[in-house]
């Protein structure tokens, strides 16, 4: 799949930042779930130059995709960038869509019979806090009706959400780089002035 163009300066800040291997690392130490921690092996991160955003949605979206192992199998973070100031509704859907892009590259790459694991991420800095649901069956209509023996036949899935407009200083770590870009993100609608947002870092 053809890389796609940076056009805006939040996509060029975004990838720029964690194209750095030690953010990354930081980021995923400091900020998901200490179980989940326990299972990515850092040391393993290999970023990948392919992008699976949709053309419409350059301007909404950003996103990067690194290779880990995951509990000792090979997989695969796939992060995604939220970086206007609403809430899409159907993230869940697009990170389906962008997973199984993955998938079938993998599958048409190395014809393999298993696919990778895939850990979906999402960071959202927008000026109100997320309220939509972090599952897709939060977006399928009556799905939260069904009995279990039915929604074992219904996709669905859990993304992991970072809604950095709500980090209190104190939760912002990491690198200096990691820091300056959450604290940049989290203050961009709420301070007044950019000598404003430096005085926090």
């Amino acid at each position: 799949m053809a890389n796609i163009q940076v056009q805006n300066p939040h996509d060029k800040f975004f990838k720029e930042t964690f194209k750095n291997p030690q953010v990354t690392k930081d980021f995923i130490t400091y900020y998901l779930p200490p179980s989940l921690v326990k299972q990515i092996d850092v040391n393993t991160l290999e970023p990948q130059k392919d992008s699976f955003i949709n053309k419409e949605l350059e301007e909404v979206f950003s996103d990067l995709l690194f290779k880990v192992d995951i509990n000792h199998e090979q997989g695969y973070l796939y992060l995604l960038f939220e970086h206007k100031s609403y809430q899409s509704r159907n993230i869940a859907v697009q990170l389906l869509e962008y997973m199984l892009r993955i998938w079938n590259r993998q599958s048409l790459r190395k014809k393999a019979d298993e696919l990778p694991i895939i850990l979906p991420l999402v960071i959202y800095h927008g000026k109100q806090t997320w309220h939509i649901g972090q599952s897709l069956g939060d977006v399928i209509k009556g799905f939260d009706t069904l009995t279990a023996d039915m929604t074992r036949y219904v996709p669905d899935f859990d993304y992991l959400l970072f809604d950095v407009s709500t980090y209190q200083d104190a939760e912002i770590k990491g690198v200096a780089q990691l820091k300056i870009l959450f604290t940049i993100w989290r203050d961009l609608y709420t301070k007044n002035d950019f000598n404003d947002i430096v005085k926090t870092l």
